[in-house]
């Protein structure tokens, strides 16, 4: 109705969504539908006066991701994003499959979940995540306290030592 206030999420959005802006975004749309399904809201396709995409969005489950070419004289700016799924195996596979290069193997987590991470061929780092089980959040975080005192558990320790080396190699993958 004309004149009344609009809520402040537009339907269908929430009130963060991530900007990615790599060199080849059409390749990367292509990568993100063949990888987790999305799927690109043509009407929001926005090429920019050179060509390239200055606005474009792709919806993952219920999340819209907002994706724009950078421009040549512009720094590699990776995003770092959270995904869950409910097959994060095949998910990785798919990755692997499409270029990416997987950071960490599918592992246990904490919080009943599992998880695993790629770089994706545009430098940036997914986090892919499947719930396993629902678990008892008071309880978990106690435990997950205790294991991060000792490092005691092979699997955090992977987990952690993945994560360390891939930020590490971020100044590396600078394109």
């Amino acid at each position: 109705m004309a004149g009344q206030t609009p809520p402040p999420v537009p339907e269908g959005y929430h009130s963060v969504n991530p900007w990615i802006i790599p060199k080849g975004a059409s390749g990367l749309i292509k990568f993100l539908e063949h990888v987790f399904s999305a799927v690109e809201t043509k009407e929001a396709r926005i090429p920019d006066r050179d060509g390239l995409l200055i606005h474009s969005e792709v919806r993952i489950g219920d999340s819209v991701i907002m994706i724009f070419d950078s421009k040549e004289d512009w720094p590699q700016t990776p995003s770092f994003l959270q995904v869950y799924v409910e097959d994060a195996e095949s998910v990785l596979t798919r990755a692997r499959n499409a270029g990416a290069e997987v950071v960490t193997e599918l592992s246990d987590f904490m919080f009943g979940e599992k998880i695993a991470r790629f770089f994706d061929p545009w430098g940036n780092l997914w986090w892919v995540h499947q719930r396993a089980e629902e678990v008892d959040q008071a309880a978990e975080s106690a435990r997950v306290e205790q294991e991060m005192e000792s490092f005691d558990s092979e699997a955090t320790d992977y987990v952690y030592d993945t994560l360390m080396r891939a930020m590490r190699d971020l100044r590396s993958r600078s394109r």
